[in-house]
């Protein structure tokens, strides 16, 4: 399944009942679930250098490359992994015409928390 496949044909929905849902598209709540990842992912470990771009024409452009490594919680592995290929399509952050925001991301581990309730 692809994300361009999950968008079509649907519907977005600015709000519900009063609610604003804006990044919600069909069925699928992107809001919530972004939400959810920002408040469920921690840097595990990450690595970074400083480098300076040359544009040409005496342009410079201050920028980093490096690796970092998350962990996040989600019951909707499935569209994690939508997310992260859209990442790894179009990139990520400002300038991306230049070369800029150019990212790998990939699952590495995927486990299956039980919670033992008392």
């Amino acid at each position: 399944m692809t994300l361009a496949r999950v968008l079509r044909g649907s519907d977005l929905l600015i709000s519900r009942g009063g609610e604003a849902l804006l990044g919600a598209v069909g069925d699928v709540d992107f809001k919530g679930f972004v939400k959810d990842l920002v408040f469920n992912t921690e840097v595990l470990s990450m690595r970074f250098r400083r480098v300076v771009l040359n544009l040409g024409r005496g342009r410079r452009a201050p920028a980093f490359e490096g690796f970092a490594e998350y962990v996040t919680y989600t019951d909707r592995p499935g569209l994690f992994r939508l997310l992260l290929d859209v990442a790894n399509a179009y990139g990520v952050g400002k300038s991306r015409a230049l070369g800029l925001g150019y990212v790998i991301a990939d699952v590495v581990e995927e486990s299956r928390l039980s919670i033992n309730r008392q």
